[in-house]
């Protein structure tokens, strides 16, 4: 489950056909974010809002206190949010949706087929793409004039370098590739800015969450020894050790997969079988020591 699943609400504008409506709040988030610290200096009156290609990055950056996150979703780039904010989306996000932004992008990433996330997501496309919907979310909210005369905020967590770093690392020729052309993309996006509101009224604040490990292949070439496994060589013993200690009873295995170093699990199989997430967690934990 991701960090900010929350069942008590439900996914909004996520496209025809998904089974699992599961929504998404901050509510793991146990800090306040500098949206939380703007909403609670102006009294309630600053706007804030979360964009990135993944819920978790659109929701952690912006806070609790905001107007809405916004996220794709994983396989089509269809943009969606949760009823923790919002029961529909605005005209101006239904009318992007609507319109062939995301075929535009895989044409322009040379991913026509796919999950546009794994795909997509780790070309300069998705960077426009992205910046599009903040272009079109600062439009249709006028986040440019806020009424009550006090700053909005918008928090962008660009994720194509991150996907694109666990596909291949940080000393691939792609990634320098996609660095340079993220640069365009930004400057497009500060053009906008300029023209619309101009940026001696903008205050534009860039960091960064994590690096990516160098790959093994790019380690060895320069004499460094760097150890590499499969996942596989991880998760088929310890699935086994669980099926051994809890007897599956449907909903799949037990584990999922490994993105190093997050071990993700069935949340479903252990309550077919009847134990808990918690429980699992903890199970899996012993087990690997």
């Amino acid at each position: 489950m991701s960090s900010v699943a929350d069942d008590r609400y439900k996914l909004v504008g996520a496209p025809a056909g998904t089974t699992d409506l599961t929504g998404a709040s901050p509510h793991r988030e146990l800090a306040t974010t500098l949206g939380d610290e703007l909403v609670l200096a102006t009294r309630g009156r600053a706007r804030v809002y979360g964009v990135s290609l993944k819920d978790r990055a659109a929701i952690l950056t912006s806070g609790h206190a905001t107007k809405g996150a916004f996220w794709v979703d994983h396989e089509t780039g269809t943009w969606e949010t949760s009823t923790y904010w919002m029961n529909e989306l605005p005209a101006w996000a239904a009318q992007f949706n609507a319109s062939d932004h995301a075929s535009v992008a895989r044409e322009k990433s040379g991913f026509e087929q796919g999950s546009f996330c794994e795909f997509v997501g780790r070309s300069a496309a998705s960077v426009a793409d992205q910046l599009d919907f903040a272009q079109a979310l600062i439009t249709g909210e006028k986040l440019v004039s806020n009424p009550a005369n006090v700053p909005d905020m918008i928090t962008i967590s660009i994720s194509s370098t991150d996907i694109n770093g666990h596909a291949f690392g940080p000393d691939d020729p792609s990634q320098e590739q996609l660095i340079v052309q993220s640069d365009a993309a930004l400057e497009a996006f500060f053009t906008f800015l300029d023209k619309t509101v101009g940026l001696k009224n903008v205050m534009v604040a860039m960091t960064g969450d994590h690096g990516a490990a160098t790959t093994q292949k790019a380690g060895e070439a320069i004499g460094m020894p760097v150890l590499g496994f499969s996942a596989d060589d991880f998760t088929k013993p310890l699935e086994q050790k669980l099926e051994a200690k809890y007897p599956l009873k449907g909903k799949g295995k037990y584990v999922l997969q490994m993105d190093n170093p997050y071990l993700l699990l069935n949340r479903y199989a252990f309550e077919a079988a009847g134990g808990s997430e918690e429980e699992a967690e903890d199970t899996a934990k012993s087990l690997v020591q």
